[in-house]
């Protein structure tokens, strides 16, 4: 089954660049993977009707998206659809996440395997510093790809939107240092 989604276009082009490098099929990789993503989102609340709507601005903001049609399996494409729907989860904010995730995990090996003289002898700070340049992140951005719970980011509640309403009133009273 053919789906259509929009995703932020630089990982989208640097992950179809590591399918590229690593010699995988795009889709068919992307399909051997989903189902324990899906398990995954099956195990979060679902986010309410005031949280999907701040996740859907979050989502029109940053950069430049581009659309895309992946072939997948019917059952896998049901069954995301569906748990999306179900967690008032973006199928597009759920493909960006994944992608981010992706592209943070499988660079590295695409790196060695593009070139595995260059990789002899470096240290993780290099390592990681190139990683940052390539992808365009932070390295907090990298650590929350990396973090196997990254999909949590996905649920938002009134509760969590009140909570970080909070804190930015908390840190918005503290006085300011001098510069």
């Amino acid at each position: 089954m053919d789906i259509t989604i929009n995703v932020r276009k630089r990982p989208w082009r640097t992950l179809n660049e590591i399918f590229e490098l690593l010699k995988l099929r795009r889709d068919s990789y992307l399909n051997g993977r989903l189902p324990a993503e899906i398990d995954a989102i099956e195990r979060l609340p679902a986010s309410d009707a005031e949280g999907a709507k701040h996740a859907r601005l979050l989502a029109s903001l940053g950069e430049e998206s581009t659309r895309v049609t992946l072939s997948l399996d019917d059952a896998t494409a049901e069954r995301l659809t569906k748990v999306c729907t179900e967690k008032n989860i973006s199928r597009n904010a759920f493909f960006d996440a994944f992608i981010r995730f992706l592209c943070v995990r499988l660079l590295e090996p695409a790196l060695v395997i593009a070139n595995p003289r260059k990789s002899l002898g470096r240290s993780r700070e290099d390592t990681e510093k190139e990683i940052r340049s390539i992808l365009v992140a932070e390295k907090w951005e990298i650590e929350s790809a990396l973090d196997p719970d990254y999909y949590r980011d996905l649920v938002w509640t009134k509760e969590r939107l009140d909570q970080g309403r909070a804190l930015w009133e908390e840190i918005s009273r503290r006085p300011r240092a001098a510069p």
